[in-house]
């Protein structure tokens, strides 16, 4: 009797379920490429003086700090 009440819980419950396609019946989607434009390039230079800039700086401080010391 229980087996009975059982098994119609669940296919009372599996009437409601979704049944996805199996992944290897899909079809293949070709690869997306990203469109090339000047923002990349502009990014790339602003990076470059950013860092030639963070270089100076060191190099000032550098030479502020033997200045300091032979001053001192």
């Amino acid at each position: 009797m229980e087996l009975i009440s059982i098994l119609e819980l669940l296919n009372q419950q599996s009437s409601s379920w979704t049944v996805y396609p199996p992944l290897s019946d899909q079809e293949i989607e070709p690869e997306v490429k990203p469109k090339e434009n000047g923002l990349l390039l502009i990014s790339n230079i602003l990076f470059g003086i950013q860092i030639l800039l963070l270089i100076f700086i060191g190099y000032c401080g550098f030479k502020t700090g033997q200045n300091y010391k032979l001053n001192k």
